[in-house]
């Protein structure tokens, strides 16, 4: 069985930046929450690329990663926009 070894800088890099994301909803003004949704968007187009471009095993994770992220991202803004 393979174990996974993680860095402290990468866990610390990880936990900087789910930092600025929870201080960015719990101090939300419209510009924030547009930055926010557009970093999100960002995140889920790159995982597009990485389903093109990765190997066969990171190809799948991506895929599932992107697919999943973005059903969950319109599902959001058509339950605040409705039609």
């Amino acid at each position: 069985m393979r174990t996974s070894h993680y860095s402290i800088a990468g866990l610390m890099g990880t936990v900087l930046i789910a930092m600025l994301g929870l201080t960015t909803l719990r101090h939300l003004t419209e510009t924030r929450a547009e930055m926010a949704i557009l970093v999100t968007c960002g995140v889920f187009t790159l995982a597009i690329v990485g389903a093109v471009y990765g190997g066969k095993t990171e190809r799948i994770w991506w895929l599932v990663f992107a697919l999943c992220g973005w059903v969950s991202e319109v599902a959001a803004v058509a339950h605040v926009n409705p039609p």
